[in-house]
């Protein structure tokens, strides 16, 4: 178990050019935008998705519900599918639609977050180079883990490209890598829709892929994460008509079409906030949409070791008064909000944890070309 959980939101995506929740369908318009005059037919889940926020429009003259956010949005149609009724739509479409808000998320996230390439190395913009470096010195005297509501993989990515084993728990078995927990799943795991098996793409599988892709005149990247893990996966053996998919949950009330695979993600989460000694919240905004979450973080924290430190690190002051709202009086007097950004949260964790500010601004060795690519031209 970790000395050290780290639990990451839309927030520490956004300095790679990630949407938050509340911006999300903006983002989306504008890639639609900028892409319309492409491959039409793929963004027709962006279509699907605007048709469903006008639709919702007719419930405001009843009910408040915010159309512009993503979490409100995802959890109207969960509901929907639930109850069999949603504005707009007959009981059939609606499994549509949701299954079309979830490609649309990808695409959306596939043209947004873009990826450096400095001699013919791949890495995350924003802040997590210098947090997984900050992981790795953590790791060296103690161990941590990292839990994620994001979809992305720039984190990914990057702990890759800084040698930091992970392991994303999919199934029970243990290992002695640094768990990667990704509560809402991932664009590079995929299950089958028939009989649920799921499976992960592996970062350097990734980065085989990238180094076929065309580059832009910034020498930045964009990579088409769910069709790359799609291609790279094993087919499943089930037998019968089947097909791969994303696997991504909603950031909602409503988990109950959780994979057995997410639930194993969910369980790890659990144990390891049960015996973190120091928990830090970055980028996470902690929305009254997702009381799964609220839940986890009573469950985890209802052992008997005593948090030292509790951080959260968020730009926006209204954070604070949602978490201190949610913690019991113990967890609340090692409580500490930081009004900041991601980028800064490693300088900051480093001065607390004394961490030698030497060691984040060390170079970062670039990982093996095991596949024997040639780097980008």
């Amino acid at each position: 178990m970790s000395e050290y959980v780290f639990i990451l939101g839309a927030g520490a995506s956004k300095g790679c050019g990630g949407p938050l929740m509340n911006d999300f369908f903006d983002k989306a318009d504008q890639v639609l935008t900028a892409t319309g005059g492409e491959d039409r037919t793929r963004w027709s889940p962006l279509d699907w998705t605007r048709h469903v926020r006008a639709s919702l429009q007719s419930v405001h003259s009843k009910s408040e519900l915010d159309i512009f956010n993503l979490e409100s949005v995802w959890g109207a149609l969960e509901l929907g599918r639930l109850v069999g009724r949603f504005p707009g739509l007959d009981e059939n479409e609606i499994s549509d639609a949701v299954k079309n808000l979830k490609e649309c998320i990808g695409h959306t996230l596939e043209k947004s977050i873009r990826f450096r390439i400095d001699d013919s190395d791949l890495s995350a913009r924003g802040g997590y180079k210098p947090f997984v470096k900050l992981v790795k010195a953590l790791n060296e005297h103690s161990s941590c883990t990292i839990i994620t509501f994001n979809y992305d993989v720039a984190l990914d990515i990057e702990l890759y490209r800084q040698h930091v084993a992970c392991d994303y728990h999919l199934d029970r078995s243990e290992s002695k890598q640094t768990p990667l927990l990704k509560l809402h799943g991932s664009l590079n795991w995929v299950h089958c829709t028939k009989c649920g098996t799921g499976q992960a793409c592996r970062p350097e599988r990734l980065l085989v892929a990238a180094r076929k892709s065309k580059t832009n005149p910034d020498k930045s990247l964009l990579l088409d994460v769910s069709d790359i893990s799609r291609r790279e996966a094993t087919p499943c053996q089930c037998g019968g008509e089947s097909r791969l998919e994303s696997l991504l949950i909603p950031p909602t009330w409503n988990k109950s079409f959780v994979q057995p695979q997410i639930n194993n993600v969910w369980r790890r989460a659990a144990r390891e906030l049960g015996s973190a000694k120091n928990i830090v919240v970055a980028g996470y905004s902690l929305p009254e949409t997702d009381s799964f979450v609220r839940y986890l973080l009573a469950l985890g924290l209802s052992g008997d070791l005593i948090v030292e430190r509790f951080l959260v690190f968020d730009p926006n002051l209204e954070v604070r008064a949602r978490f201190e709202g949610s913690l019991g009086l113990a967890t609340k007097q090692r409580f500490t909000f930081h009004q900041m950004p991601f980028e800064k949260v490693a300088e900051q964790l480093a001065r607390d944890f004394k961490v030698l500010q030497s060691y984040l601004q060390k170079d970062v060795p670039k990982p093996p070309n095991q596949h024997n690519i040639s780097p980008w031209s």
